[in-house]
């Protein structure tokens, strides 16, 4: 990228244009927001007038640094805009923290740091549990808001930490929004949980838990069964985008039939012990420890918002388990 030297108006006479960039890539090819009246090209200069806003024509001398008129401009763009590029940016990085249950104080200030290497002169950042928005204003004193609402949350941790580095170098090393838009993408990629692994911490978790609970082998066996068909349910409901709460509903309650079931068959001894084990899958625990944390640090409208989601996910696991044991309940 180069940078623009100067620019004159018809109307205005000279005006220094620093805001304005654009790249060089072949000879005739000009895209700019504006009308293209005519260019010139020789030596190390191009020559080109466009039609700005209001009608104005301004007159454009850039000087590549170049021998010859072997490349000209391809895309020319004001800062603001650029600006505005990045911030979408960022708040793209700010969506994948809080989908990923980070903290909101994160998600803000990643927002607030990326737009501030930008070029934002202010950034006024609000997050909550579904939405994020958030007002720049840059060095010509524009102003612009944005805002992203996000649906549901699914705790991935390997996520954060990677919208994490990317947002540390974005900020050491500012580069055009294209190339951090690729970074994204490139990020979110290495951070997308494997199936194998999810279904792998399933079997361990409900195999760890029983066991610790008291269950004996056929206990802890007989958890390994009912966690594949909760694994299953987990990747039909992520694939039908069912609410986390009803899925909390219907995963307990068909856990409570799976668990009587392995019993009745003679796999396991207690119904309990299974439960125990398999249902520690869907306690709502991180979630509800993220909220308190929020509280601490004076996100008080976010914070109250998690715990009440909390709550109500356990009451959705109790009444599915309690369901379970009415229909079920008496075979045993």
């Amino acid at each position: 990228e180069f940078r623009l030297l100067r620019a004159k108006s018809r109307r205005a006479g000279f005006v220094r244009l620093r805001s304005l960039r654009y790249r060089i890539e072949m000879v005739g090819k000009l895209q700019w927001e504006g009308k293209e009246k005519y260019k010139k090209i020789w030596g190390n200069f191009l020559s080109v007038s466009i039609a700005k806003e209001g009608g104005l024509w301004y007159n454009l001398h850039c000087d590549f640094g170049l021998k010859g008129a072997a490349m000209t401009a391809k895309e020319l763009e004001t800062e603001s805009d650029r600006l505005r590029d990045a911030v979408g940016v960022a708040l793209d990085i700010g969506e994948q923290i809080l989908y990923s249950e980070g903290e909101i104080s994160r998600v803000e200030d990643t927002v607030t740091r990326i737009s501030r290497a930008y070029g934002a002169a202010r950034v006024d950042v609000f997050a909550i549990t579904s939405l994020i928005l958030v007002s720049v204003t840059d060095g010509d004193g524009n102003l612009f808001t944005l805002s992203r609402r996000v649906y549901g949350n699914r705790k991935n941790m390997r996520r954060v930490e990677e919208m994490n580095s990317l947002s540390r170098r974005l900020c050491g090393d500012p580069v055009p929004p294209a190339e951090a838009k690729r970074l994204f993408d490139a990020a979110m990629d290495r951070s997308a949980p494997k199936t194998w692994i999810r279904a792998l911490g399933t079997l361990i978790v409900c195999f760890s838990f029983t066991a610790f609970f008291g269950g004996g082998i056929g206990d802890c066996l007989a958890a390994l069964l009912v966690g594949i068909g909760m694994f299953g349910m987990e990747m039909l409901s992520a694939r039908l985008s069912v609410n986390r709460v009803l899925y909390n509903f219907n995963a307990s309650f068909v856990a409570g039939l799976l668990a009587i079931l392995t019993v009745l068959l003679g796999i396991g001894n207690s119904v309990d012990h299974i439960m125990f084990g398999v249902i520690m899958l869907l306690i709502p625990g991180a979630s509800l420890t993220g909220s308190i944390e929020n509280l601490m640090v004076g996100d008080t409208l976010s914070g109250l918002m998690g715990i009440a989601e909390a709550i109500i996910k356990s009451l959705a696991l109790a009444a599915g388990v309690a369901l379970s044991l009415m229909l079920l309940g008496d075979l045993l």
